[in-house]
């Protein structure tokens, strides 16, 4: 309805611009052309008049028109199917264990540095930056190497974390690897010159 009010409403002020610049080209009153003036003129007002009158009651019809419709009340072939619950679940299963476990991360990195308000940030720069993954299965060890922080204050706060999380001796779900946990600066040897 809004779609066809607005495309009525645009005809209307073209038919009433072309009214109002509608003029006799004439000016020795030929009878011929002053007809054929009242005429148009005649048909765009009754043009208009008949605009006016459809947006009035599609504007009416609108107002009593509820804007939602109740699901059961749509046709068959309009209804969406709804989605797998399963689905969803597994998604928000998937988003809760990642909250859960930026918080404690959170929570971890809070005990260790001086500014508690950071906290947050610094998880959330670990969790964006880069790393390598190296499993050694010789030694049962997934190896993840966390790539530099943006200053060294930083960098020390995620080495601790890193400790921190090396001492639960995880193991990597599905195979028995341990996690462990550390800096690539930690492995350059402190004389080498970058």
């Amino acid at each position: 309805m809004e779609s066809t009010i607005r495309s009525k409403t645009t005809l209307l002020s073209r038919q009433q611009a072309k009214y109002g610049t509608l003029i006799l080209e004439t000016t020795d009153g030929k009878e011929k052309e002053i007809q054929k003036y009242v005429q148009d003129k005649a048909i765009l007002r009754e043009t208009i008049e008949t605009l006016e009158k459809e947006i009035e009651q599609l504007k009416a019809t609108k107002k009593n028109t509820d804007k939602h419709i109740e699901f059961s009340r749509l046709p068959e072939k309009d209804k969406f199917q709804n989605l797998k619950k399963s689905g969803k679940q597994f998604m928000d299963t998937i988003k809760m264990i990642a909250y859960r476990a930026e918080t404690a991360m959170v929570t971890m990195v809070r005990e260790f540095m001086a500014k508690k308000d950071e906290a947050i940030s610094l998880v959330q720069q670990i969790l964006v930056t880069d790393a390598d993954l190296i499993p050694d299965e010789k030694n049962g060890v997934l190896k993840i190497n966390l790539h530099n922080m943006t200053n060294p204050r930083n960098n020390k706060y995620v080495h601790q974390l890193c400790d921190v999380l090396n001492s639960t001796e995880t193991t990597f779900p599905g195979t028995n690897l341990r996690l462990v946990y550390d800096l690539v600066s930690n492995q350059i040897p402190a004389d080498q010159e970058f």
